[in-house]
């Protein structure tokens, strides 16, 4: 039995089972099929983003393989849509796709939206290779950084999905690429007027946290995403050598120079069910005990991957260890993230409170 509020459950079966989409509003979100639905630039943002009761921001899937059997369906009501599932319906914005997206030919490559936030993406491919992420399967290559400053501008501008904030994030650089990824970060934070977080993996040493931080960066997403280490090995090869020594010194430092712990300007991703929850509890209270916030991404299976056939956590799990990390995480003085509201789309977190906000 569920003790959360049923709109905040109605989230997680969503994030298990994904939703469909009656005639009637697809012909409306599509515009009469003139536009596309969803944007696959990431599994877990390549759904449709829902805005439920409280302020429940929800990337819904539509369209992958484990949606044959929708938590539910997005039908019109009025002028509006409702979400109808079971016997219960609830009323959900619909949030629209970029207005930059259209033309695609049109739109500027490494530039995506989601919710509020510009997401700055500065090469194609991953240096790294996981098994669950369908990123490496793309040709490797570096963007062109005057390309990505001038599409920043052009989402900055975008009247259809109002941005508050960017992120540099994306694949991991190759390692002669870094000097290349390091200019982009510090180019995008003195060119864009919005906060600018930047996501990376640790790095040997710490200098790279302090240029950031000079630079006027806003936060970091350091993503420990496996915590047990024989799993984390086996998911994520090129990544094991970092160990979860190198993850905490580097996270450590970033903490202490963005403000300490509580402020909420460091986070680190956790995947739930690719490990034992328990594991992935453990590594909540590794990451609460740094001072940074665990968020709680939920496994979405990638087409093409190793993992492509890998159910979606249960409900129940997410629910289970949603509640478990709370608990955790609030002993050590900070929360369960993302802070940002409309960033919560696609994590097990939920508006509660004034360490939440728009950013």
């Amino acid at each position: 039995m569920s003790t959360l509020p049923i709109a905040r459950r109605l989230k997680l079966d969503i994030f298990e089972r994904g939703v469909s989409i009656d005639p009637a509003a697809f012909a409306v979100l599509t515009g009469a099929g003139s536009r596309q639905l969803v944007e696959h630039d990431y599994v877990t943002t390549g759904g449709l983003t829902l805005v439920l009761d409280d302020n429940i921001f929800v990337n819904a899937p539509v369209d992958y393989a484990f949606c044959g059997s929708p938590a539910a369906v997005v039908t019109r009501s009025g002028n509006g849509f409702v979400l109808e599932s079971g016997s219960r319906s609830f009323a959900a914005r619909v949030l629209p796709l970029p207005g930059y997206l259209f033309p695609k030919s049109a739109s500027p490559r490494g530039i995506m939206t989601h919710a509020d936030r510009i997401r700055l993406s500065p090469i194609d491919g991953c240096a790294c290779s996981c098994r669950f992420c369908d990123w490496s399967l793309i040709p490797y290559a570096t963007l062109d950084t005057d390309g990505l400053i001038d599409g920043l501008s052009i989402a900055l501008g975008d009247t259809a999905l109002p941005p508050r904030h960017v992120l540099v994030s994306g694949g991991t650089p190759r390692a002669g690429d870094r000097a290349f990824m390091d200019d982009v970060y510090l180019r995008t934070i003195a060119r864009s007027p919005l906060p600018v977080d930047v996501m990376l993996m640790p790095r040997d040493g710490t200098d790279l946290i302090d240029r950031l931080v000079d630079g006027g960066v806003a936060g970091f997403a350091v993503n420990l995403e496996i915590y047990d280490r024989p799993t984390a090995k086996a998911l994520c090869p090129n990544k094991e050598h970092v160990g979860l020594d190198g993850y905490a010194e580097f996270i450590a430092h970033a903490v202490a120079r963005t403000g300490g712990r509580g402020t909420g300007r460091v986070r680190s991703l956790l995947l739930v069910g690719l490990e034992a929850p328990e594991s992935t509890l453990e590594g909540v209270r590794f990451l609460s005990k740094l001072g940074c916030d665990p968020v709680l991404s939920p496994f979405r299976p990638a087409e093409g991957t190793e993992l492509a056939s890998t159910p979606t956590p249960s409900a129940d799990l997410m629910e289970r260890v949603f509640l478990e990390a709370r608990e955790i995480a609030v002993a050590h003085g900070v929360v369960v993230g993302p802070r940002c509201i409309p960033c919560q789309h696609n994590t097990v977190a939920f508006p509660d409170g004034a360490a939440f906000h728009y950013s």
